[in-house]
Protein backbone atom coordinates (compact mmCIF):
# COMPACT_ATOMS: atom_id res chain seq x y z
CA UNK A 1 0.00 0.00 0.00
CA UNK A 2 1.20 3.14 -0.96
CA UNK A 3 -0.04 6.60 1.21
CA UNK A 4 1.19 9.39 -0.77
CA UNK A 5 1.41 12.73 1.46
CA UNK A 6 0.23 14.59 -1.46
CA UNK A 7 -2.88 12.16 -1.31
CA UNK A 8 -3.01 12.24 1.80
CA UNK A 9 -2.82 15.71 1.98
CA UNK A 10 -6.14 15.58 0.13
CA UNK A 11 -7.81 13.47 1.78
CA UNK A 12 -8.04 15.76 5.05
CA UNK A 13 -8.81 18.82 2.69
CA UNK A 14 -11.95 16.81 1.92
CA UNK A 15 -12.88 15.57 5.10
CA UNK A 16 -12.33 19.12 6.99
CA UNK A 17 -14.16 21.01 4.22
CA UNK A 18 -16.87 18.46 3.58
CA UNK A 19 -16.75 18.67 -0.35
CA UNK A 20 -14.09 17.77 -2.94
CA UNK A 21 -15.44 21.40 -4.73
CA UNK A 22 -13.96 23.12 -1.18
CA UNK A 23 -11.18 20.61 -1.43
CA UNK A 24 -10.42 21.53 -4.99
CA UNK A 25 -10.07 25.23 -4.26
CA UNK A 26 -8.42 24.44 -0.83
CA UNK A 27 -5.28 22.92 -3.31
CA UNK A 28 -5.71 25.05 -6.25
CA UNK A 29 -6.99 21.81 -8.77
CA UNK A 30 -9.96 21.01 -10.22
CA UNK A 31 -12.95 18.91 -8.94
CA UNK A 32 -12.06 16.02 -10.88
CA UNK A 33 -8.28 16.11 -9.81
CA UNK A 34 -9.51 15.78 -6.70
CA UNK A 35 -12.09 12.84 -8.02
CA UNK A 36 -8.78 10.96 -9.38
CA UNK A 37 -6.67 11.69 -6.43
CA UNK A 38 -9.66 10.21 -3.95
CA UNK A 39 -9.98 7.23 -6.32
CA UNK A 40 -6.32 6.70 -6.36
CA UNK A 41 -5.98 6.61 -2.96
CA UNK A 42 -9.05 4.48 -2.53
CA UNK A 43 -7.29 1.71 -4.82
CA UNK A 44 -4.36 2.11 -2.55
CA UNK A 45 -6.28 1.07 0.70
CA UNK A 46 -8.42 -1.11 -1.22
CA UNK A 47 -11.85 0.08 -0.10
CA UNK A 48 -13.87 2.96 -0.34
CA UNK A 49 -13.24 5.70 2.16
CA UNK A 50 -16.41 7.97 1.14
CA UNK A 51 -20.14 7.44 0.63
CA UNK A 52 -23.07 9.79 0.18
CA UNK A 53 -25.92 10.01 2.37
CA UNK A 54 -28.38 12.18 0.37
CA UNK A 55 -26.50 15.39 -0.81
CA UNK A 56 -24.05 14.75 1.93
CA UNK A 57 -20.00 12.93 1.76
CA UNK A 58 -19.35 10.65 4.98
CA UNK A 59 -16.50 8.72 5.78
CA UNK A 60 -16.85 5.04 5.35
CA UNK A 61 -15.69 2.72 8.51
CA UNK A 62 -12.38 2.40 6.48
CA UNK A 63 -12.58 6.55 6.12
CA UNK A 64 -12.19 7.20 9.87
CA UNK A 65 -9.50 4.91 10.45
CA UNK A 66 -7.58 6.44 7.89
CA UNK A 67 -8.19 9.74 8.97
CA UNK A 68 -6.86 9.15 12.39
CA UNK A 69 -3.32 7.58 10.35
CA UNK A 70 -3.02 10.59 7.90
CA UNK A 71 -3.48 13.42 10.44
CA UNK A 72 -0.75 11.61 12.56
CA UNK A 73 1.24 11.47 9.52
CA UNK A 74 1.16 14.94 8.07
CA UNK A 75 2.13 16.17 11.92
CA UNK A 76 5.22 14.69 11.38
CA UNK A 77 5.75 15.91 7.71
CA UNK A 78 4.65 19.61 9.18
CA UNK A 79 7.12 19.00 11.95
CA UNK A 80 9.77 18.48 9.79
CA UNK A 81 8.96 21.27 7.41
CA UNK A 82 8.68 23.99 10.55
CA UNK A 83 12.09 22.72 11.46
CA UNK A 84 13.87 23.39 7.94
CA UNK A 85 11.38 27.12 7.69
CA UNK A 86 12.27 29.17 10.78
CA UNK A 87 13.18 32.05 8.62
CA UNK A 88 9.31 32.20 7.94
CA UNK A 89 8.74 34.24 11.17
CA UNK A 90 8.43 37.55 9.64
CA UNK A 91 5.44 36.38 7.74
CA UNK A 92 2.03 37.12 9.93
CA UNK A 93 -0.26 34.84 10.63
CA UNK A 94 -3.52 36.44 8.88
CA UNK A 95 -6.29 35.39 10.89
CA UNK A 96 -10.31 36.00 9.80
CA UNK A 97 -13.19 36.05 12.31
CA UNK A 98 -16.76 37.40 12.10
CA UNK A 99 -17.31 40.76 13.89
CA UNK A 100 -19.79 39.10 16.16
CA UNK A 101 -16.95 36.55 17.66
CA UNK A 102 -14.09 39.21 18.31
CA UNK A 103 -14.46 39.56 21.44
CA UNK A 104 -15.34 36.25 22.88
CA UNK A 105 -13.11 33.87 20.57
CA UNK A 106 -10.21 36.54 19.25
CA UNK A 107 -8.70 37.48 22.36
CA UNK A 108 -8.02 34.05 23.74
CA UNK A 109 -7.36 32.69 20.16
CA UNK A 110 -4.89 35.16 19.96
CA UNK A 111 -2.78 34.40 23.33
CA UNK A 112 -2.73 30.57 22.48
CA UNK A 113 -0.96 31.65 18.94
CA UNK A 114 1.40 33.91 20.63
CA UNK A 115 1.99 31.07 23.16
CA UNK A 116 2.81 28.34 20.54
CA UNK A 117 5.10 30.93 18.12
CA UNK A 118 5.79 34.04 19.98
CA UNK A 119 8.03 34.79 17.32
CA UNK A 120 5.04 35.56 14.43
CA UNK A 121 2.73 38.52 14.42
CA UNK A 122 -1.03 38.12 14.16
CA UNK A 123 -3.33 40.23 11.76
CA UNK A 124 -7.16 40.37 12.04
CA UNK A 125 -9.13 40.64 9.43
CA UNK A 126 -12.76 41.21 9.97
CA UNK A 127 -15.74 39.62 7.81
CA UNK A 128 -19.17 37.52 7.78
CA UNK A 129 -18.10 33.52 7.41
CA UNK A 130 -19.61 33.30 3.84
CA UNK A 131 -16.85 36.02 2.97
CA UNK A 132 -14.03 34.30 4.89
CA UNK A 133 -14.61 31.21 3.23
CA UNK A 134 -12.92 32.26 -0.27
CA UNK A 135 -10.46 33.97 1.33
CA UNK A 136 -9.12 30.92 2.73
CA UNK A 137 -9.70 28.94 -0.53
CA UNK A 138 -7.55 31.15 -2.32
CA UNK A 139 -5.00 31.46 -0.07
CA UNK A 140 -5.44 34.76 1.21
CA UNK A 141 -6.12 33.79 4.51
CA UNK A 142 -4.70 31.48 7.02
CA UNK A 143 -6.99 30.83 9.74
CA UNK A 144 -10.56 31.42 10.12
CA UNK A 145 -12.91 31.34 13.30
CA UNK A 146 -16.42 30.18 11.32
CA UNK A 147 -19.83 29.60 11.78
CA UNK A 148 -19.74 25.90 10.86
CA UNK A 149 -22.01 25.49 7.91
CA UNK A 150 -25.23 22.41 8.46
CA UNK A 151 -24.31 19.00 8.25
CA UNK A 152 -20.53 19.16 7.70
CA UNK A 153 -17.57 18.44 9.85
CA UNK A 154 -16.10 21.81 8.44
CA UNK A 155 -12.97 22.93 10.54
CA UNK A 156 -11.61 22.36 14.32
CA UNK A 157 -14.72 22.80 16.70
CA UNK A 158 -13.82 25.91 19.24
CA UNK A 159 -17.03 26.50 21.04
CA UNK A 160 -20.74 24.93 20.86
CA UNK A 161 -22.90 27.85 20.81
CA UNK A 162 -26.80 28.22 21.38
CA UNK A 163 -28.78 31.22 19.95
CA UNK A 164 -30.30 34.12 22.38
CA UNK A 165 -33.22 36.57 21.86
CA UNK A 166 -32.12 40.17 23.22
CA UNK A 167 -34.58 42.05 24.92
CA UNK A 168 -34.12 45.29 27.10
CA UNK A 169 -36.17 45.00 30.15
CA UNK A 170 -38.48 47.89 29.74
CA UNK A 171 -39.13 46.98 25.99
CA UNK A 172 -43.15 46.60 25.51
CA UNK A 173 -43.98 44.80 22.40
CA UNK A 174 -47.54 46.03 22.89
CA UNK A 175 -46.03 49.63 21.28
CA UNK A 176 -45.73 48.06 18.23
CA UNK A 177 -47.73 46.90 15.91
CA UNK A 178 -44.72 45.20 14.36
CA UNK A 179 -42.39 43.33 16.42
CA UNK A 180 -38.87 45.69 15.48
CA UNK A 181 -36.06 43.37 14.53
CA UNK A 182 -32.43 44.39 14.82
CA UNK A 183 -30.14 41.60 13.06
CA UNK A 184 -27.34 40.77 11.74
CA UNK A 185 -26.73 40.43 7.55
CA UNK A 186 -29.11 37.94 5.99
CA UNK A 187 -26.66 35.57 5.88
CA UNK A 188 -26.23 35.07 9.43
CA UNK A 189 -28.06 31.93 10.70
CA UNK A 190 -29.75 33.61 13.49
CA UNK A 191 -30.84 36.20 11.21
CA UNK A 192 -32.93 33.77 9.29
CA UNK A 193 -33.89 31.60 12.36
CA UNK A 194 -35.48 34.59 14.01
CA UNK A 195 -37.45 35.75 11.08
CA UNK A 196 -38.46 32.21 9.98
CA UNK A 197 -39.77 31.30 13.48
CA UNK A 198 -41.89 34.60 13.87
CA UNK A 199 -43.17 34.00 10.31
CA UNK A 200 -44.13 30.13 11.26
CA UNK A 201 -45.64 32.02 14.86
CA UNK A 202 -47.51 33.83 12.23
CA UNK A 203 -46.42 37.18 14.49
CA UNK A 204 -45.98 40.71 12.60
CA UNK A 205 -42.36 41.88 12.61
CA UNK A 206 -40.18 44.46 10.92
CA UNK A 207 -36.51 44.44 10.08
CA UNK A 208 -35.85 47.92 11.16
CA UNK A 209 -31.46 47.13 11.02
CA UNK A 210 -29.32 44.74 9.47
CA UNK A 211 -25.89 45.46 10.31
CA UNK A 212 -22.48 43.83 11.43
CA UNK A 213 -21.52 45.61 14.41
CA UNK A 214 -22.64 43.46 17.75
CA UNK A 215 -22.08 46.86 19.78
CA UNK A 216 -24.83 48.41 17.26
CA UNK A 217 -26.88 45.44 17.89
CA UNK A 218 -26.53 45.41 21.50
CA UNK A 219 -27.72 49.69 21.39
CA UNK A 220 -30.36 49.38 20.00
CA UNK A 221 -32.00 46.60 21.85
CA UNK A 222 -30.65 48.83 24.81
CA UNK A 223 -32.46 51.81 24.22
CA UNK A 224 -35.77 49.93 23.33
CA UNK A 225 -35.84 50.14 19.92
CA UNK A 226 -35.81 46.67 18.79
CA UNK A 227 -35.04 42.78 19.81
CA UNK A 228 -32.21 41.19 18.42
CA UNK A 229 -30.94 37.36 17.86
CA UNK A 230 -27.63 36.28 17.99
CA UNK A 231 -24.95 33.79 19.18
CA UNK A 232 -24.91 33.74 23.21
CA UNK A 233 -21.05 34.60 23.51
CA UNK A 234 -21.61 37.44 21.39
CA UNK A 235 -24.42 38.73 23.79
CA UNK A 236 -24.70 41.15 26.56
CA UNK A 237 -25.66 39.63 29.94
CA UNK A 238 -28.39 42.37 30.57
CA UNK A 239 -30.13 41.69 27.74
CA UNK A 240 -30.33 37.97 27.58
CA UNK A 241 -33.66 37.05 27.74
CA UNK A 242 -35.88 33.45 27.80
CA UNK A 243 -37.98 33.26 24.67
CA UNK A 244 -40.90 32.51 26.32
CA UNK A 245 -40.89 35.42 28.46
CA UNK A 246 -42.11 37.06 25.46
CA UNK A 247 -43.32 33.79 23.58
CA UNK A 248 -40.28 34.00 20.73
CA UNK A 249 -40.00 30.80 18.73
CA UNK A 250 -36.55 29.07 20.16
CA UNK A 251 -33.06 29.73 18.42
CA UNK A 252 -31.03 26.90 16.88
CA UNK A 253 -27.56 25.62 18.49
CA UNK A 254 -24.49 26.47 16.18
CA UNK A 255 -20.68 25.76 16.29
CA UNK A 256 -18.41 28.13 16.05
CA UNK A 257 -14.99 26.37 14.47
CA UNK A 258 -11.11 27.10 13.22
CA UNK A 259 -10.60 26.71 9.43
CA UNK A 260 -7.36 26.57 7.55
CA UNK A 261 -6.15 28.29 4.68
CA UNK A 262 -5.50 26.60 1.40
CA UNK A 263 -1.91 27.53 1.85
CA UNK A 264 -1.42 27.05 5.52
CA UNK A 265 1.60 29.43 7.74
CA UNK A 266 4.82 27.25 7.39
CA UNK A 267 5.18 27.79 10.56
CA UNK A 268 2.06 26.61 11.86
CA UNK A 269 1.71 22.80 11.12
CA UNK A 270 -0.48 20.16 12.31
CA UNK A 271 1.00 19.72 15.60
CA UNK A 272 1.40 23.44 16.37
CA UNK A 273 -2.00 23.92 15.00
CA UNK A 274 -3.39 21.26 17.43
CA UNK A 275 -1.63 22.31 20.41
CA UNK A 276 -3.48 25.95 19.58
CA UNK A 277 -6.64 24.29 19.86
CA UNK A 278 -6.01 22.48 23.44
CA UNK A 279 -4.56 25.80 24.95
CA UNK A 280 -7.40 27.75 23.50
CA UNK A 281 -10.23 25.53 25.55
CA UNK A 282 -7.89 25.49 28.23
CA UNK A 283 -8.29 29.56 28.20
CA UNK A 284 -11.99 28.99 27.29
CA UNK A 285 -12.95 27.12 29.99
CA UNK A 286 -10.46 29.07 33.00
CA UNK A 287 -12.99 32.07 31.23
CA UNK A 288 -15.97 30.58 31.56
Amino acid sequence: MSLEIDLLKTFLAVVDTGSFTRAAKHSFRTQSAISMQMKRLEEHSGQPLFRKEGRDLVLTEAGKVLVGYARRIMLLHDEAAVRLQQGWADQPIRLGCPSDYMDMICPSLIQALRQQIPQVGIQIITANSPDLRPLLDQGELELAVLTRLPDTDEGHVLLHDEGVWLVADHFDPAAHKHLPLALYEPSCKFHTAARDGLEKQGRAYEVICTASSPTLLATLVRNGQAISAMARCSAPEDLLLSPQALDLPPLPSTDIVLATGAMPHPLLGARQLQQLLTTFQQRISTRG
